[in-house]
């Protein structure tokens, strides 16, 4: 399972006393898939969640994505980034007049593995041989 969590505004880029509503995540559930799952992090079963922090332009799309705090995996936190600037899609902030402004968001995504019943039995009975 792959889950971008409610994101919250941090500031309006220029004028932040200014800003009359936040950028609006556009269907962020669409955003990453389990296709996505880095590789490197698949062969390492690894899991965790990434806090990042982003600008949204004018044009609703993110940019200079930069990892918060960290999963622990770098597969993880730089799959992050690059997906959020590939594929995140907003509504812009708009400042008291209705134009466009500058903004950025915050955010987590959690990276957990979801193990089919099959994948489930073989990793039993892979631990099994190894008592």
């Amino acid at each position: 399972m792959i889950r971008v969590t409610r994101e919250t505004q941090v500031t309006a880029a220029a004028a932040p006393n200014l800003l009359a509503r936040p950028p609006r995540s556009i269907r962020p559930e669409s955003w990453i898939s389990m296709e996505d799952y880095p590789a490197r992090a698949l062969r390492d079963a690894a899991e965790g969640n990434v806090r990042y922090r982003m600008t949204v332009g004018t044009n609703g799309r993110g940019r200079d994505c930069v990892v918060t705090i960290s999963s622990g995996h770098e597969a993880l936190d730089e799959g992050t980034c690059r997906l959020l600037e590939q594929r995140g899609l907003y509504e812009p902030a708009r400042d008291a007049q209705g134009n466009a402004v500058d903004a950025q968001v915050a955010g987590i995504i959690e990276w957990k593995l979801e193990l089919s019943p099959e994948a489930q039995m073989v990793a039993l009975v892979e631990a099994a041989k190894d008592q």
